[in-house]
């Protein structure tokens, strides 16, 4: 009826009205705290979250920096060593989410190779990756069903190995819009690792990828700890050019997500690979890690 299509075009006049008026305010609000942020004074309000209000817990923390050397992972990150990850399941592995994530590290990680892993044990692997010349050894681990549970990371050939609970897994084939990588190095850039634990732990990550020269590709993976969390996304940035002709900057950068994406949250760590001579461990205890604000990376 007309009637009602005056109203419903009244309403989106004014929706439309409202919204450009809230734009207006939050331009006008961020323009002043960059003016405050060029002439060097404090923002008037920090937000108070869960981020900003973390609680340190020494007990969950190294004392120093970690008593095992790191000489392996510092050769790797000045460019001297090339890292080779080698990648293998649980026994008797099910469903097609696993075999579709370990499609995806294999791009991920340049140079990386899958192996079954029949009946062997962890010692076994390790053994044979060492004799293939790898670095790394990443093994997923199915829980009960076909979700996947755990991902153990051990550093070759002597350890560490650290074992993670594994969650938040979205293969590149789920993502909408998601591109396809190129076997070129790629940047990494890790952010919010505080402890000296988080250090080693950011060191170890970033150790997966080569550090060979400068990234030309304009592929970047982004390693974020936040509240324990470990987030890893890999991302292709886009330059565009702007459709405004009265814009500042001519040129616009995006992100393409290429995936996967999943969440990593750290249990413990043990040094060295055979149990039976375990000279350093760390496990987060679950007497000490009470509440959301505790942190330990």
């Amino acid at each position: 009826m007309p009637r009602d299509r005056a109203r419903r075009l009244a309403r989106v006049e004014r929706r439309a009205l409202l919204l450009a008026e809230r734009r207006k305010r939050r331009r006008e609000a961020k323009a002043r705290r960059k003016q405050r942020a060029l002439q060097g004074e404090e923002p008037l309000q920090r937000p108070r979250t869960l981020e900003s209000t973390r609680v340190y817990r020494p007990e969950l923390d190294w004392e120093q920096e970690p008593p095992f050397g790191e000489e392996d992972i510092r050769a790797v990150l000045r460019g001297e060593r090339r890292p080779r990850v080698l990648l293998t399941t649980s026994v008797q592995p099910t469903g097609r989410q696993i075999y579709d994530l370990i499609g995806d590290l294999l791009f991920l990680f340049p140079g990386s190779v899958y192996r079954e892993r029949d009946q062997r044990t962890l010692e076994e692997l390790c053994k044979a990756g060492i004799d293939q010349g790898f670095t790394d050894l990443w093994v997923i681990v199915q829980g009960k069903g076909l979700s996947l549970r755990y991902l153990q990371h051990v550093r070759l050939p002597d350890g560490p190995v650290y074992l993670y609970r594994l969650s938040s897994v979205v293969c590149s084939e789920s993502i909408p819009h998601r591109g396809t990588p190129t076997p070129l190095p790629v940047e990494v850039v890790t952010c919010n690792f505080q402890t000296n634990l988080g250090r080693h732990i950011e060191r170890s990550l970033s150790a997966l990828f080569p550090h060979e020269g400068t990234p030309q590709s304009r592929q970047v993976v982004l390693v974020r700890n936040q509240r324990d969390y470990i987030f890893l996304r890999f991302y292709r940035y886009i330059f565009e050019a702007s459709r405004d002709p009265e814009a500042a900057e001519r040129v616009r950068v995006r992100t393409q997500e290429l995936g996967p994406r999943f969440t990593l949250k750290l249990l413990s760590v043990r040094y060295p690979i055979d149990r039976s001579r375990v000279a350093f461990s760390w496990r987060r205890s679950r007497v000490v890690n009470t509440g959301k604000r505790v942190f330990a990376l």
